[in-house]
């Protein structure tokens, strides 16, 4: 099980690249869809405040290993939602 803290670690990491791959096409491909990236980095920063108040709660459950694997299946699912929507 990774600990409290990578799982942070990597959930910031990875909001952080979305948030500088949206800033990058806005820049750099003139023809984007601004608004849907707006929205995008919306929904990305509102998903990483519920993980880590999930991961947070965590001393409150009684099973934590299966609760942290729900939070990282979550995560995954929608880190690949999230970068599919990117470059869609």
């Amino acid at each position: 099980m990774t600990s409290k803290k990578d799982l942070k670690k990597a959930i910031n990491r990875f909001m952080y690249d979305v948030i500088e791959e949206i800033s990058f096409q806005i820049i750099y491909l003139p023809e984007t869809d601004v608004k849907k990236f707006e929205q995008l980095i919306t929904d990305t920063v509102i998903m990483r405040n519920d993980w880590v108040d999930r991961i947070n709660a965590a001393r409150k459950v009684e099973n934590q290993k299966a609760h942290f694997k729900a939070i990282v299946d979550e995560f995954s699912a929608k880190a690949t939602e999230i970068v599919t929507s990117l470059y869609a």
